[in-house]
């Protein structure tokens, strides 16, 4: 490939990149993708890396039984009637019109629900309640292809997380409670119910967007807002709430004096708890098997690369979700991590650093959004500190006294000075947008790793060139 990588010591990153590529490029039938795996292959051959060759083969094979197990039966259009589990962390009302994620036998779906009356509402925004399987009848649709060129893909977004269509209830016959793994989502709807009750609304978008990954239509104008800034990822690919909670957890566990392989018990179950609890998403899982691989590790006494642990994540990512890349969080949580990690040996200073990494990503957010964020690098950079050390610790801190007190003094006053602030500067920062187009997948990709074969060597100009031009 040309880029620096360290093949003595970063052997997991080439099997989590090879089928990474192999496993994408199969979805979206991309010949680049294939190229680049077999590059990558043949480069392991000449070089007679046995042990290397073996693990993407063992791989290959348990990844492509994964993709098998996730393919969703066909299931006819029409009249249905049929027993779905709602997912209560899911449900969200706009109006009279309640959208969730269901399960029928047959695979996931998305469910739509027109409510008759008021009560009836306000037993759905009591979503802790919904810990039950409903018996309905409706009427089942598979989504149309797109029709115009570059239209959002509404049918490529349900196949990409893995749903079998658009499920519309017209009729609830009978519902019946459920258990086991569904009572975490029970308590993840509880905590966003509780957050849009206590906090104003403004500030429960926050709240609920940064530590529960729950995003609804009161959240798309912040989306907007902060995509246009290009500091979208504060929300949805940085994973910061993950690592802030197991850091501060982890304090409390030494502080109870407690030896590593003590720790281990109560952590781990956590961690398996936490990866619902805080919503799931690409980010979410990375986030969580970073943090306990590393813990397995610190208990074991062993060491790993940066870019192996990047590679052991990304494999472990793919047999959970298959489809990762087909997710614009997974295209963005992976590529930015793997952006940082090569630009680990480039000797250069954190202002340049932190601009040239979404330099770097520049084709790919043309390819996802159509625009590029100018100065997103130097604001990320200016304004992490301010999520890290403030926002974030503030919502952690102000979810943890709303379940001991009753209401807190002056907050509807205070959060509504605090982000229309926040919003205000990210308001102007978005006006340093460039637009720009969709460019196609391939190129993009390309461009991406042409900009870092040019950054590693110190070549910037020519980085900002195949970057933007």
């Amino acid at each position: 490939m040309g880029l620096h990588i360290q093949t003595c010591r970063d052997h997991f990153l080439f099997v989590g990149v090879i089928i990474g590529c192999w496993v994408t490029g199969l979805y979206l039938k991309s010949v680049l993708l294939f190229i680049i795996a077999s590059y990558l292959l043949l480069g392991l051959l000449i070089k007679k890396q046995v042990a290397l060759l073996a693990l993407c083969c063992l791989g290959s094979v348990l990844i492509g039984g994964r993709m098998v197990s996730f393919q969703n039966p066909q299931l006819e259009e029409g009249s249905l009637t049929a027993e779905v589990l709602i997912y209560p962390d899911t449900i969200k009302v706009n109006g009279d019109l309640v959208t969730f994620e269901g399960k029928l036998p047959e695979g996931k779906v998305m469910g739509r629900y027109q409510v008759s009356s008021l009560s009836e509402k306000d037993q759905w925004l009591s979503r802790q309640n919904w810990q039950k399987s409903l018996r309905v009848h409706g009427n089942f649709k598979i989504a149309e292809p797109i029709r115009n060129k570059h239209a959002f893909d509404y049918s490529f977004y349900l196949a990409s997380r893995n749903f079998l269509g658009t499920l519309t209830i017209t009729e609830i016959l009978a519902s019946k409670q459920t258990a086991g793994i569904s009572s975490i989502h029970r308590w993840r709807a509880a905590a966003v119910t509780h957050v849009k009750q206590f906090f104003p609304e403004k500030l429960a978008s926050y709240i609920n967007a940064l530590l529960f990954g729950y995003k609804d239509h009161e959240f798309q104008e912040i989306r907007q807002l902060f995509s246009s800034s290009g500091l979208l990822h504060f929300f949805t690919v940085s994973g910061l709430h993950v690592s802030f909670f197991f850091y501060w957890l982890e304090r409390g566990l030494r502080r109870g004096k407690l030896t590593r392989e003590e720790m281990l018990l109560p952590l781990l179950p956590i961690i398996l708890i936490a990866a619902i609890l805080f919503g799931g998403s690409i980010s979410v899982i990375r986030a969580v098997l970073a943090y306990g691989m590393t813990v397995l590790l610190r208990l074991f006494s062993c060491h790993l690369s940066a870019c192996d642990r990047y590679g052991i994540v990304l494999f472990l990512t793919l047999m959970i979700d298959p489809k990762v890349f087909l997710q614009t969080s997974g295209q963005l949580c992976f590529l930015m991590t793997f952006l940082l990690l090569m630009q680990r040996n480039v000797q250069v200073s954190s202002v340049i650093r932190s601009q040239f990494l979404p330099l770097l990503a520049a084709p790919l957010l043309m390819h996802l959004f159509y625009e590029f964020p100018l100065l997103g690098g130097i604001f990320t950079l200016l304004l992490l500190p301010l999520f890290q050390r403030f926002i974030l610790p503030s919502c952690f801190a102000l979810f943890a006294v709303s379940l001991l007190i009753p209401k807190i003094p002056y907050l509807d006053s205070w959060s509504e000075t605090l982000f229309h602030g926040i919003e205000e500067i990210v308001f102007f920062l978005g006006r340093f947008a460039l637009t720009t187009g969709r460019i196609p997948l391939e190129l993009a990709i390309f461009c991406s790793l042409l900009g870092l074969f040019f950054y590693q060597r110190h070549q910037f100009f020519f980085c900002f060139l195949v970057s933007l031009f």
